[in-house]
Parts: structure tokens; C-alpha cells; sequence
């Protein structure tokens, strides 16, 4: 999916303070190998395109684990959700290259 269609976390009341969390959500193996026909297989990739908008730097060290899995959703969503921020326009790059 196109970065333009990504849903608005902001909008939906996500902020700085939920960084942890959605942290611990994305790198929670259970989720990240949950049934793929589950809807608990996706509360990861929703909290990587929350980091970008939220400008949450400090969610890349945890999250660069991550980026060995043999997940096509992680090799893609991953980085494009570190590198968005819709409100500024800018990317969030934090050491993240690409």
C-alpha cells in the first residue's frame, strides 16, 4: 500500500506517550508470528507506520532486529514507516538509510 494511503495515527489520538507500547506490540514475537488469518498478524505493521508519523527515533534500536526476518511485510513496511511523517513531510531517518 501506498504511504499516501496509510490511515492517520495521529487522528486517530496516537501520541508520544503510546511509543512504548507500540513498541513492545511491534516486536512481540507472538504477533509477529501470529496466524496469518488472524487480525493480531497485523498489530505490528500498524504500530511500524505509527513510529514515522509519531517521529518515534527511539523505536529503531529495538526495532532493527527485526529486519533479519524472512517477512516480505517487514522488508517492505518496515523501513517506509520509519522513514514517513506526514505531518512534517520529512523522513524520519534516525541512522535508518535507504
Amino acid at each position: 500500500m501506498l504511504i499516501s494511503k496509510w490511515p492517520d495515527c495521529l487522528g486517530y489520538g496516537l501520541t508520544e506517550e503510546h511509543i512504548p507500547e507500540l513498541i513492545r506490540m511491534a516486536t512481540d514475537p507472538e504477533l509477529n508470528n501470529a496466524d496469518s488469518e488472524s487480525s493480531e498478524v497485523w498489530a505490528p505493521l500498524h504500530a511500524w507506520r505509527a513510529f514515522g508519523q509519531l517521529r518515534a527515533e527511539q523505536a529503531i534500536e529495538p526495532l532493527a532486529g527485526l529486519l533479519n526476518m524472512d517477512d516480505d511485510w517487514v522488508s517492505d513496511e518496515l523501513p517506509a514507516g520509519l522513514r514517513h511523517d506526514r505531518r512534517q513531510g520529512d523522513p524520519c531517518t534516525g541512522g535508518v538509510s535507504g
